[in-house]
This record gives structure tokens, sequence and C-alpha cells, in this order.
């Protein structure tokens, strides 16, 4: 199963009930799609593995400060909280986002004090850098679309 990995703050999004996050944005890296429209994916998110437990850094009431949280990106499709079900996928210039799109991307939960628009800028540049946005502005992004089709926690 692919994976999507998601930061600690877009998975609290998505664990909402109900669930206050349903698209995410990814650079562009090929024209071919990373996902089909009704593909199954594991969401990921960093993670201990704790005896016969697994601990997800997002839900963790305590969160140590230490370098034992493993990555999303390595995390195994079976150990996700969340599988997703694809329902959208589409390429379009970052700049592009609408603010119903900000809403479903999660910004509502991320930032309530900021316009939706606003608060999904303040998120790309802490994922992607300082001047990303204005960098990226004009670059296509996959625009991902999806629905919670299982919940494991």
């Amino acid at each position: 199963m692919k994976r999507l990995s998601f930061s600690d703050d877009m998975m609290r999004a998505l664990a909402m009930k109900p669930p206050q996050k349903s698209m995410t944005r990814r650079p562009m890296k090929t024209v071919k799609p990373p996902f089909k429209v009704g593909e199954l994916v594991a969401a990921t998110c960093a993670f201990r593995a704790v005896s016969a437990h697994t601990i997800y850094r997002f839900n963790a009431s305590v969160v140590p400060v230490d370098d034992k949280w493993a990555t999303s990106r390595v995390m195994p499709a079976a150990l996700a909280p969340f599988v997703l079900r694809i329902t959208d996928m589409k390429s379009e210039p970052l700049g592009e986002i609408r603010p119903s799109d900000a809403v479903r991307e999660g910004m509502v939960h991320f930032n309530p004090t900021i316009a939706a628009t606003e608060a999904f800028v303040q998120i790309w540049e802490k994922l992607y850098g300082k001047g990303s946005w204005e960098r990226d502005y004009y670059k296509r992004i996959w625009a991902i679309g999806f629905e919670i089709a299982e919940r494991r926690i």
C-alpha cells in the first residue's frame, strides 16, 4: 500500500470527529499522478513502536523531546492510524488555492484566528521553508482529495 505522510498538526485535523482535513497539496515531482482516484493509501505520521503498541506523536498526551520518534516517511503502512481513499487528483498552480480548499486542507484547525488561505501559506512555509510560497506560487502541485476509509485508532 502506498503512503501519504502528514505532520502532527495535519494528523490532528484528520483525527478530529468529524475530520477537519480532506485534502492535501504536494509538490509535483513527476507529471504522472502519484495516486489514482479510488486507491487506498496509508496516512503515516511520526511514531514510536513500544513493544506491541504504537504511539503516534500527534496523539500523545506527553511528547518527550528526544530523537526516538521515527518519521512519517518510514512508518510501515500496517501501523498507519488511518487508511485514506483518494477521491480527487488534480494538478494546479500552488497559488490558485481557493478558500474552500484551504478549509478542506485543515487550516481552520491549524490556525482559527486568520483566514484559511493565510494559514495555508504559513504551514506551506513551515513545511517547505521560508520564502517557499513566493518561490513556488506559480509552480504546479498535486491537489489530492481524500476521505477516511478506515480508522485504526
